[in-house]
């Protein structure tokens, strides 16, 4: 069963000019526009506030590091080649009862199908490790 609506535009001598809406036509668009919508979208990123950036495609798996705030109060992310990571911060709460500066990384670890990058670990940073500067 169809159903749907008439909506009259304008009669000029006898002729009537309608714009109708049909229940599936309406459905079709709604749904177009949603994946239009997503399909868009999919170049939107939402800052992380407390994980670390993803390693960035440019890089091609090489080793690379992000630095998100310079400084020695400022925050920075190395990621490895291996899969690994290590991300300072300079500021902020304790993390996992480790005051900052403080360095949160993980290592990888032996499996049967090769090596995996395991749970990251919280600890106090190292003088090389903190930035020189402001």
């Amino acid at each position: 069963m169809a159903s749907g609506v008439a909506l009259e535009v304008v009669t000029l001598g006898g002729y009537t000019f309608a714009l109708g809406f049909h229940e599936s036509a309406g459905l079709a668009l709604m749904t177009s526009g949603c994946a239009q919508a997503m399909y868009n979208a999919r170049d939107i990123s939402f800052e992380k506030r407390s994980s670390r950036p993803d390693a960035d495609p440019r890089a091609e798996g090489n080793p690379h590091t992000i630095i998100e705030r310079p400084g020695t109060e400022g925050q920075y992310t190395t990621h490895n080649d291996d899969g690994t990571f290590k991300q300072y911060r300079g500021s902020g709460k304790p993390h996992g009862g480790i005051s900052r500066p403080n360095i949160k990384e993980n290592k990888n670890h032996p499996s049967p199908s090769g090596p995996k990058p395991g749970k990251p670990q919280v600890r106090e940073a190292r003088p090389d490790e903190i930035p020189k500067g402001k």
